[in-house]
């Protein structure tokens, strides 16, 4: 029987764990419910706007549906309304 040749050892660089931006991490993300009440919203309207393509941006896992607080802000921020900028409301 030949002589057995000793193994190196072999080393492997631990996998690199996946990179996330920023954003996913410090601003994670709200189910429907959670998302109407931070809008004042019901969730009937949110998801009635989801089927019309319309209010704010949110994302899909499979079934479930989430919101970002960012987004949330951002598209109440869009619908702010300046009284004096406002036209046709002369009285």
């Amino acid at each position: 029987m030949p002589a057995l040749k000793p193994l190196k050892p072999v080393f492997l660089e631990p996998p690199s764990p996946i990179s996330q931006p920023s954003s996913l991490s410090s601003d994670p993300a709200m189910p429907t419910p959670k998302a109407a009440r931070e809008v004042g919203y019901s969730t009937a309207a949110l998801r009635k706007w989801r089927r019309e393509g319309k209010g704010p941006p949110f994302i899909r896992y499979g079934r479930s549906v989430r919101y970002r607080l960012s987004d949330l802000r951002a598209w109440q921020e869009t619908h702010v309304v300046n009284p004096a900028c406002e036209s046709g409301d002369q009285r």
